[in-house]
C-alpha cells in the first residue's frame, strides 16, 4: 500500500469536493478560498507525514514455548500476543479480562482469536454461542469474516468441527444476494437462518443486530443452548474499543447488561475482551483506559488487565543486521533507494494526513479580504473579521455580523463576538423552519435575501435587541 500516495488522493477528493460545493461567483473571492484551503500554515491540511516505526519485539522462545493453548500459530508471535494469550487461556484457569492496546498491524485480532478458538475446541461436543465479536462497523466484520473463516478451514483441527457465524444487517436487496449457509475455506455463515436454528460457537455481530437478536422473538432460539448450559458463553470482544463512548457507549454498556441479564450470568462468570488504539504514554492513561472498560463491560478490569506495544529501540534495531546502516536516511542516500512492488513497509513505514474541520471559518474585513479560521484572529477586541455566509441559489457570498436595533451605522454597531453571531443566526435559522412549518413564508423570506445581495447590508430576522446583517462580497 502506497501510504504518500493515498493521502494525496484523500486531499484532492476533499478539494474537488469542496470546490464543486462553493462556486463563488466573483473570482478573487474563489481564490481567496483556494489559497485558503492550501495554505501550507494555516490550511486545512498538514502533511502527508512519513514515519518510520520501529518493529515490534518478538517473544522470548521460553515464554513461546509455555503459551497455555491448544490452538496456536506456528509463526514467532510479538510479546504482546503471548501476554494476551497468558490471561486468555481457558486451560486449568478462568480467562482473564484483558484489553489489548497496540498500534497498526500488531496483530491485536490474533491476540484473542487463538485463546477463543482454543476455547470453542475445547467444548466442541456442546452446542450454543461460546464467543460473541462485536465490531461497530459491518465492513470490519466482514472482513474478520473471512479472515476467521480461512484460519479454521487450514486447521485440521477445527475444520468441520467449529463454526462461526456473521449476523449482521443484509441490507435493502438482501433477496438478491447469496448466503453462505456452510462454512468455507475463505468464509463463514451468513445466512440468517441458519444462524438463528443451528447457533454458531462464534458470533460476529454488531451492536443494532445483537440488540435485535435479545428483543426479538424470532431470534429467541439463538440462545436456547445458553438458556440450558448457562456457563457455555465464555467471550465478549469488543473490536475498537475506543470507538464507543458518549452515548453509544452508554448504550453499549446497557446492551452488555442486558445480554448478562438474559442469560442469567453472574459477575465474574464473562470475559471480557477488547481492543483499542494504542493510549499514549502519560502514567495515567492504563487506569484511565481500565476505569473506561470497566463502565462499558460492567466486569473488574484494572490496570493489570492493559496489554500496551512494545516496540525494540534505534540502538537494538541496527545492531541486529549492520546491512541496514545504509538505508539511514541520509540525504545523499535517499536517492540510491528504489521501491519493489514486492517490498512490503507497511509494518514500518506510515503516512499521516493531518485534516482540519472545516467550521469555525470567517472572513477578514479588509480591501483583499482572506479565509480564516476563528482562532487565528482575535476577533473579541475588534472587527477583524466576520463569518461568511454563502447563497446556493445564486453563488452569492458575504459577511454575517450583528447589528443593535436603533442605530444606522453598520460600522460601529456590528457585533465583535463571533460566537454570539453564530448563536443569533442559528436562533435566527431555527425560528425561520418553525414559522415555514405552518405558512410559506420562509420562501418569501428568501427570495427577498436573494433579491438584495447586490445591496449594501441586508437585515434578516434577529431576536428582540439584535438583528442579523450581512454584507456582500460581489
Amino acid at each position: 500500500m502506497l501510504s504518500l500516495q493515498q493521502a494525496i488522493e484523500i486531499k484532492e477528493s476533499i478539494v474537488s469536493y469542496l470546490k464543486a460545493t462553493f462556486t463563488f461567483r466573483k473570482r478573487s473571492v474563489a481564490q481567496a478560498f483556494n489559497n485558503f484551503i492550501y495554505h501550507p500554515d494555516k490550511g486545512m491540511f498538514k502533511g502527508p507525514y512519513m514515519s518510520l516505526k520501529l518493529r515490534f519485539v518478538k517473544a522470548d522462545k521460553e515464554e513461546v514455548e509455555k503459551i497455555p493453548l491448544e490452538i496456536k500459530p506456528d509463526w514467532a508471535p510479538y510479546d504482546h500476543q503471548v501476554k494476551a494469550w497468558h490471561r486468555l487461556s481457558s486451560r486449568e484457569q478462568e480467562p482473564q479480562p484483558t484489553i489489548v492496546t497496540t498500534g497498526t498491524g500488531s496483530g491485536k485480532t490474533e491476540a484473542f482469536l487463538y485463546p477463543v478458538l482454543d476455547y470453542c475446541y475445547q467444548h466442541r461436543d456442546k452446542p450454543g454461542i461460546k464467543v460473541i465479536i462485536m465490531y461497530p462497523m459491518n465492513a470490519l466484520a466482514t472482513d474478520q469474516a473471512k479472515r476467521l473463516g480461512e484460519m479454521i478451514h487450514e486447521d485440521e483441527r477445527l475444520s468441520g468441527k467449529i463454526r462461526a457465524g456473521l449476523f449482521i444487517g443484509e441490507g435493502k436487496h438482501s433477496k438478491n444476494i447469496h448466503r453462505h449457509k456452510l462454512m468455507g475455506p475463505d468464509h463463514i455463515i451468513e445466512d440468517r437462518e441458519t444462524i438463528v436454528d443451528s447457533p454458531p460457537d462464534i458470533l460476529l455481530t454488531n451492536f443494532k443486530m445483537l440488540d435485535y437478536a435479545l428483543m426479538k422473538h424470532n431470534y429467541n432460539n439463538m440462545w436456547s443452548h445458553n438458556m440450558i448450559d448457562k456457563g457455555l458463553f465464555k467471550f465478549l470482544v469488543l473490536d475498537e474499543l475506543h470507538t464507543y463512548d458518549g452515548a453509544q457507549g452508554t448504550d453499549v454498556a446497557n446492551l452488555i447488561r442486558r445480554l448478562k441479564l438474559k442469560l442469567n450470568m453472574e459477575e465474574g462468570q464473562l470475559c471480557p475482551v477488547g481492543t483499542s488504539a494504542t493510549i499514549g504514554s502519560s502514567e495515567e492513561a492504563p487506569t484511565l483506559l481500565a476505569d473506561y472498560a470497566q463502565k462499558i463491560f460492567g466486569e473488574t478490569i484494572t490496570e493489570e488487565s492493559i496489554i500496551n506495544e512494545n516496540r525494540v529501540n534505534v540502538e537494538e534495531f541496527f545492531e541486529e543486521d549492520e546491512s541496514l546502516l545504509p538505508f539511514i536516511p541520509l540525504p545523499n542516500k535517499l536517492k540510491e533507494l528504489v521501491y519493489h512492488e514486492r517490498d512490503n513497509f507497511d509494518d514500518y513505514l506510515q503516512g499521516q494526513l493531518w485534516i482540519r474541520e472545516l467550521s469555525g471559518v470567517q472572513y477578514t474585513v479588509e480591501e483583499k479580504p482572506q479565509f480564516t479560521f476563528r482562532d487565528q484572529v482575535d476577533a473579541q477586541t475588534e472587527i477583524s473579521a466576520l463569518p461568511p455566509w454563502y447563497c446556493r441559489e445564486c453563488n452569492s457570498s458575504g459577511w454575517l455580523g450583528l447589528k443593535h436595533d436603533g442605530s444606522d451605522n453598520t460600522t460601529t454597531v456590528v457585533g465583535t463576538k463571533i460566537p454570539t453571531v453564530y448563536s443569533c443566526m442559528r436562533t435566527t435559522l431555527h425560528n425561520t423552519i418553525a414559522n415555514a412549518q405552518h405558512n410559506t413564508i420562509a420562501n418569501a423570506q428568501h427570495n427577498t435575501i436573494v433579491k438584495e445581495h447586490r445591496s449594501t447590508r441586508v437585515i434578516a430576522h434577529g431576536n428582540n435587541t439584535e438583528k442579523t446583517v450581512t454584507g456582500p462580497i460581489c
